[in-house]
């Protein structure tokens, strides 16, 4: 069983279909160290990581492969909802079942970030510049159709 600790850069190889190709997915769970070469990266939830998201996340690997860039998963832990107050969350899968899901889909890393209040208050902007780009090295942005983010809730339309 994978084990998430908070500062986690173990990997695990979990048996996947054979017509999958094996990798190990690193996961991070800080990333004011992380050193990657340039990324494609994808951020949401992932909650299930049902076909919606399989689709998303196999195109995204599918568009590192070819600009030659590692394909990155952010969510974030805990849920938003959660930490805002907005009501309770029935989540469909832990942070663990969520990770091999994302691992047999052949993702190089996989980034948990920390969601506080504070976090909450980034704007769009100041979360593309100094999280995506900045700390990630993110040269690809792979969105879901709904996807939202930072604060007021920004689109990438």
């Amino acid at each position: 069983m994978l084990k998430l600790s908070k500062f986690c850069l173990r990997t695990n190889n979990f048996a996947v279909a054979p017509s999958l190709k094996r990798v190990k997915l690193q996961i991070y769970r800080q990333i004011d160290n992380i050193k990657f070469g340039e990324c494609a990266v994808t951020v949401g939830m992932f909650d299930g990581v049902h076909k919606g998201h399989q689709k998303l996340i196999s195109e995204l690997v599918a568009i590192a492969k070819t600009k030659h860039l590692q394909s990155v998963v952010v969510t974030l832990w805990p849920h938003p909802k959660l930490v805002l107050g907005k009501g309770d969350v029935a989540l469909l899968s832990t942070l663990d079942e969520k990770a091999r899901e994302i691992e047999k889909l052949g993702v190089d890393a996989f980034v948990i970030l920390d969601f506080t209040k504070q976090f909450a208050m980034l704007t769009p902007t100041r979360f593309v510049r100094e999280v995506l780009v900045g700390q990630l090295n993110a040269r690809h942005f792979h969105m879901g159709f709904n996807h939202h983010f930072g604060s007021g809730n920004c689109t990438l339309d």
